[in-house]
């Protein structure tokens, strides 16, 4: 039958409208034929002489009803056939979407209402799309320069090596230092290999609950001979329970951690509070450091961004601690936030559920 599925062959959307519309009035006149007939039988049979003006009513208004029919179904045809044309300059419009028109969008808004929200969402789709790419785009280039640094620095100091005589001592060194890139290079992979999996959901995660103070604690004594050493108050306040797996919140930990001693100068305070908002637990990380200029807090969290090179090369770090921190707390449900003012500190909330 028309409207069950076809293993082998598709039928037009259009045809089957106008099959089941043609039915439909058909079957409306069959009906209406049926209703009228015993009217029209009982005046033939019971006059006896049936006007001819009777006999030819009935028949024009069979005639009426047959043409009225057949200009329904045509203008039926026509008004379905151009409000699903969309569909087929829809179609033409995704074949000519590449990696390079992911800027261009449709206007649905002389669509049929039925078709507003596939253009809509379709846009929609797009947008992502379009974010997605520029992520990519940019990740791949911040890769290549990241790797590009080690690498000249390996294969110039190897090949100054090979060229003059040394020392076993000063072979000794450039090991020292080859190690060194070499110990960069592999955090560089693991941190990309986290993210990777993290924005994949392929990291496997097992979560418990457990208290948010504790952990913290350990985190504080787990820094406390640098703070020890530049003088930096290190205190904490509250507590409540958090769903999310141990040793990824003490990752996150450690990353905010050191970040806020690195950047807070001697005779600093570092305060942490624990409250509870809603259903999430909020803890709060507030610094007296240098702080942030408003400009870079958008693009703080993204990946292999510096606020600036000296701060990069004073923490030795690859620009990755805090995406890492994002996307372990995006794992978990949560939500992360930062507020910075220069030569005032920085204060980092994070929302865990609880």
């Amino acid at each position: 039958m028309f409207w069950k599925k076809d293993k082998y062959k598709t039928t037009s959307l259009v045809s089957k409208l106008m099959l089941l519309y043609s039915l439909s009035t058909i079957g409306i006149i069959i009906s209406i034929a049926l209703f009228l007939y015993p009217s029209f039988n009982n005046i033939i049979q019971h006059s006896s002489a049936p006007t001819h003006l009777t006999i030819e009513c009935f028949k024009n208004a069979i005639i009426a009803l047959l043409l009225g029919s057949l200009v329904a179904i045509i203008f039926g045809y026509v008004i379905a056939d151009r409000s699903l044309k969309k569909i087929s300059d829809f179609t033409q419009k995704m074949q000519t979407i590449t990696a390079d028109s992911l800027h261009e969008r449709i206007n649905p808004n002389h669509w049929p209402v039925e078709m507003k929200a596939l253009g809509s969402e379709f846009n929609i789709m797009i947008d992502r799309l379009e974010r997605s790419f520029a992520r990519l785009s940019q990740f791949s280039s911040d890769i290549s320069h990241e790797l590009r640094n080690p690498l000249h620095n390996l294969m110039a100091s190897t090949e100054m090596a090979l060229i003059r005589d040394k020392s076993v001592n000063d072979y000794k060194e450039l090991l020292v230092s080859h190690q060194e890139e070499y110990h960069q290079l592999s955090k560089l992979v693991e941190n990309l290999l986290f993210l990777a999996k993290a924005d994949n959901r392929q990291l496997p995660i097992h979560k418990e609950m457990f208290s948010s103070r504790q952990e913290i604690l350990k985190a504080c004594d787990y820094f406390q001979a640098i703070a020890e050493d530049k003088n930096i108050k290190m205190t904490c306040h509250g507590d409540e329970e958090i769903f999310i797996e141990q040793l990824l919140f003490r990752r996150v930990l450690i990353n905010l951690l050191s970040n806020a001693l690195n950047y807070t100068p001697e005779n600093g305070v570092i305060d942490i509070s624990i409250t509870k908002e809603s259903h999430f637990a909020k803890i709060s990380i507030v610094d007296s450091g240098m702080g942030i200029d408003s400009k870079h807090i958008p693009k703080i969290f993204d990946r292999f961004y510096r606020v600036d090179s000296a701060r990069g090369q004073l923490s030795g770090g690859l620009g990755l601690g805090l995406a890492i921190v994002k996307s372990i707390i995006e794992l978990h449900q949560g939500n992360i936030t930062l507020q910075s003012k220069i030569n005032q500190g920085t204060t980092v909330h994070i929302y865990l559920p609880n």
